[in-house]
C-alpha cells in the first residue's frame, strides 16, 4: 500500500516537472521572439517603507481620487502629489503657514523663496519644495514633514515604479518570482 502511495506521489512529481518546464519554455520563447516584454512594475502607497524605493525608476502615480498621472522621475512623482494636495483650499493654507517654517539639515524643505533651495518643486507661485535628496529621503521628508502636518491621506496615494535592471547576474528576488508565477499563468 506504501509503495502505491510513493508511486503516485513519484508520478504526480514528474507530471508537474514537466508542466513547469513547458510554461517556463513557453514564456522564454516567447520573451526571445519580442512578442512579450516582462518589465514588472509595482504599486505601493506612499507612506510604505521610503527605502523599498531606492534604486527604483518612477512610473506614475495614482492618486485618492483615482487619477493615475504618468510620472517618469521620483521629482515628477512629487511635484504631481503636492499639486493634489494644494488643490484642497485647507491643505493649501496648511502649507502655507507651514511655509518657512520645516527646515532640513542644510536649506528649508517648504519655501517661499527659491533662490534658497537647490532644487526646487513649484507648488505655486510663492511656495516650494527641495527635492534635492536621494529618493529614500525625498519621500520620508514628503511625508513626514509635508503632507502628514496638513492632512494629506498618504495611504491613498499609490506610487507606481519599476525596478533597475540588475547589472550582477543574481537570482530572482522574491518579488520578482511572484510577478514571473503570473506571467506563467
Amino acid at each position: 500500500m506504501e509503495e502505491n502511495v510513493r508511486g503516485s506521489l513519484e508520478t504526480l512529481r514528474a507530471q508537474m516537472h514537466r508542466l513547469v518546464d513547458e510554461r517556463i519554455d513557453n514564456v522564454v520563447a516567447r520573451m526571445e521572439s519580442g512578442e512579450i516584454d516582462y518589465e514588472p512594475v509595482r504599486a505601493h502607497p506612499l507612506d510604505w517603507r521610503p527605502a523599498a524605493f531606492k534604486g527604483t525608476k518612477a512610473v506614475a502615480v495614482i492618486l485618492p481620487d483615482g487619477r493615475e498621472v504618468e510620472a517618469k522621475t521620483w521629482r515628477a512623482v512629487v511635484d504631481t502629489i503636492l499639486k493634489d494636495c494644494a488643490a484642497d483650499p485647507v491643505r493649501l493654507e496648511r502649507l502655507r503657514c507651514l511655509c518657512d517654517r520645516v527646515n532640513g539639515n542644510f536649506r528649508p524643505l517648504l519655501s517661499s523663496r527659491k533662490a534658497e533651495m537647490k532644487a526646487p518643486v513649484e507648488i505655486e507661485d510663492g511656495l516650494y519644495f527641495e527635492s534635492k535628496f536621494d529618493t529614500e529621503q525625498l519621500l520620508r521628508v514628503l511625508v513626514e514633514k509635508i503632507l502628514r502636518p496638513v492632512g494629506y491621506d498618504c495611504s491613498s496615494v499609490l506610487l507606481r515604479y519599476q525596478e533597475r535592471p540588475q547589472t550582477q547576474a543574481s537570482g530572482m528576488e522574491p518579488e520578482q518570482s511572484t510577478d514571473m508565477t503570473m506571467m506563467l499563468m
